[in-house]
């Protein structure tokens, strides 16, 4: 018989679930069903790092499909991606100063730069369908 968690607020019993779970994106909120675990007694919400992990590229994704071209944007998809400014410049073929123009909201993300980090995150994702619908936008 496998051990029941308890939780780190009140020692109460968790149990499995799906809910909502919001997410901030470069000024943009996302929503999502997510696995989680929740407490019986408090009602204390835990999400594995794995989950959020997919729920951030999922938003890097959502980010890039509508467009949303703005310094901090860039700078969440990246994060989501979990590379830093000058590795993923490199990748993409660009000066990292040109980068972090963009990040910093100096410039304006180039649009082809951008649907190639949102088909980055969409392939790390696992999302066979989103690279074509994220380059076609």
């Amino acid at each position: 018989m496998a051990l029941m968690r308890k939780c780190v607020a009140c020692e109460g019993d968790l149990a499995r679930a799906i809910g909502e779970e919001r997410i901030d994106a470069g000024g943009v909120t996302f929503a999502g069903d997510v696995p989680h675990e929740v407490c019986l007694a408090c009602g204390e919400r835990y999400l594995s790092a794995g989950d959020v992990e997919r729920l951030e590229l999922a938003a890097a994704v959502g980010l890039a499909r509508i467009g949303h071209r703005t310094g901090s944007a860039l700078r969440f998809m990246r994060k989501a991606l979990g590379f830093q400014a000058k590795d993923l410049a490199e990748v993409i073929g660009v000066a990292p100063e040109t980068f972090s123009q963009w990040e910093a909201g100096d410039r304006e993300p180039d649009p082809r730069a951008f649907a190639l980090v949102g088909g980055l995150a969409s392939d790390q994702l696992g999302d066979d369908a989103a690279p074509m619908a994220v380059l076609q936008s």
